[in-house]
C-alpha cells in the first residue's frame, strides 16, 4: 500500500527527529503509563478481590513500518474499556481480541489467547506487530528478536512490551502488585515528559519566530525573522508548557495521559499526534504570553487587507472592528480584542520597574 506523505510528516522527519524520542522508546514508556492508569482503575473498583488470580499486562502500542520509519499505533483491546491491565481467574482461558488502525496503513486485527491453570501460563494466538516481528505479529519471532530501543541521548529504553501474567495468591498481594504497576506508570509519565523537553524547547523557539513573522506580515519563508519573545521569556513559556502554572496543569502531562488512556482511539501515528500537539501547544502558549487574542491572526489579516491603517491605534481599531462586523455579522467582537490584536508583541520586552532609591527624600515636584 502506498500512501502520500503529508507536509507535516516531512517536517517531523527531516528537521525535528533529533529532538524526539524514538518510536520504540515512546511505545514502551506510553505502555507503562497506560498500564499504570489501568491499574488505578482496577484499584478504584476493587478488582483484585480474587483469592488466587493472574494479573495480565498487555502492550498498548504497536510499532509498524511506514516508508522506512517507525509508526507508533494504538492497540485497541476489546472489553473492559480497553484496559491494558486485567485480573483473570485461575483455571481459565481468556481470549483478548485486538485491532490496530492507522489512516495511512491497512488495519490489522487478531486475538490473543491466555491460558492460566495448573500447567502454568500459556500466551498464544496473534500478537500485535512489533519491531522484529512479521506483519501478522508472530509472537515467537517477536520474543526472539533484538528490539531494544535507544534514545537520541544514548539511553537504552528497552523494547515494546510483550504481554505478561503475574500469579498472585491473595487479594492483598494483588493490590500490592497493582499499586506497583501504578507507581511505575507515574514515574514513566514524568520520565517521558523529560524526554519530550528538547522537542518542546525547539517547538517554542520555532513558534517565537513564526509568530513574529505573522504579526509583522513577513513571508513564511523569511529566514531573517526575529523572536517575538527573548530567551528568558521562551524559557518561561517552556516551563508553562511542561510544568503548568498555579492555574493550569502541564500541557504535556495532559497530552501523555490522553494518549495513554485505554479508551481513546487515535487512527494515526501516535508519534505524529504527540509531535503535532506539542508544536501547536507551543504556539498557543507563545501567543498567550504576548497577550494575542484568539482571533488575533484573523483581525490582523483583515487589517492588512484594508490598506488604510494610519498608525493611530484607536482609529485603526474602530475601522477594523467595523470591517470585521461587516464580514462576520454573526460573531461578537469588542474593541478591546481588536486593540490587543493590533498591538500584540509591541511591548513584550518592556517592563516597568519601580526603584525607591530615597524613600525619605523629596519628590521631583517638591524639588521643583
Amino acid at each position: 500500500m502506498t500512501a502520500a506523505v503529508s507536509a507535516s510528516k516531512r517536517v517531523m522527519r527531516d528537521s525535528v527527529r533529533q529532538h524526539f524520542p524514538t518510536g520504540r522508546t515512546l511505545a514502551t514508556m506510553l505502555t507503562h503509563v497506560s498500564r499504570g492508569m489501568s491499574a488505578d482503575g482496577l484499584l478504584a473498583v476493587g478488582a483484585g478481590d480474587l483469592d488466587e488470580a493472574g494479573i495480565i499486562q498487555l502492550p498498548q502500542f504497536a510499532i509498524r513500518d511506514f516508508e522506512g520509519s517507525d509508526s507508533v499505533n494504538r492497540i485497541q483491546w476489546e472489553g473492559e474499556s480497553g484496559r491494558t491491565v486485567r485480573v483473570i481467574a485461575y483455571g481459565t482461558t481468556t481470549e483478548l481480541p485486538w485491532k490496530v488502525q492507522d489512516s495511512s496503513l491497512p488495519e490489522l486485527n487478531g486475538t490473543l489467547v491466555v491460558t492460566f491453570d495448573d500447567n502454568g501460563t500459556v500466551i498464544d494466538g496473534d500478537m500485535p506487530p512489533m519491531i522484529g516481528a512479521d506483519v501478522a505479529g508472530n509472537l515467537t519471532a517477536m520474543l526472539g528478536a533484538d528490539v531494544a530501543g535507544r534514545s537520541r541521548m544514548g539511553v537504552t529504553n528497552g523494547n515494546p512490551l510483550a504481554p505478561t501474567v503475574t500469579h498472585v495468591f491473595s487479594a492483598a498481594e494483588a493490590e500490592r502488585r497493582l499499586r506497583r504497576i501504578s507507581e511505575h506508570g507515574t514515574a514513566q509519565m514524568f520520565a517521558l515528559s523529560g524526554l519530550l523537553t528538547p522537542y518542546a524547547r525547539e517547538a517554542v523557539n520555532r513558534a517565537s519566530t513564526r509568530v513574529y513573522r505573522e504579526i509583522h506580515g513577513l513571508d513564511v519563508e523569511t529566514s531573517a525573522a526575529e523572536h517575538i519573545i527573548d530567551e528568558i521569556e521562551r524559557d518561561s513559556v517552556l516551563d508553562e508548557l511542561m510544568l503548568g502554572t498555579r492555574q493550569t496543569d502541564s500541557v504535556v502531562i495532559r497530552l501523555i495521559r490522553r494518549v495513554a488512556a485505554t479508551d481513546a482511539t487515535v487512527c494515526k501515528s501516535v508519534m505524529q499526534f504527540i509531535a503535532t500537539a506539542i508544536w501547536s501547544g507551543a504556539e498557543t502558549q507563545v501567543r498567550h504570553h504576548i497577550g494575542d487574542p484568539h482571533l488575533g491572526r484573523v483581525i490582523r489579516r483583515l487589517a492588512r487587507s484594508l490598506g488604510t491603517l494610519t498608525g493611530n491605534v484607536e482609529d485603526d481599531a474602530n475601522n477594523v472592528l467595523q470591517a470585521y462586523r461587516s464580514e462576520f455579522p454573526e460573531q461578537r467582537l469588542g474593541i478591546g480584542r481588536v486593540i490587543d490584536a493590533l498591538t500584540a508583541g509591541a511591548t513584550v520586552h518592556s517592563q516597568t520597574v519601580a526603584f525607591d532609591i530615597d524613600a525619605d527624600g523629596p519628590t521631583k515636584a517638591e524639588k521643583a
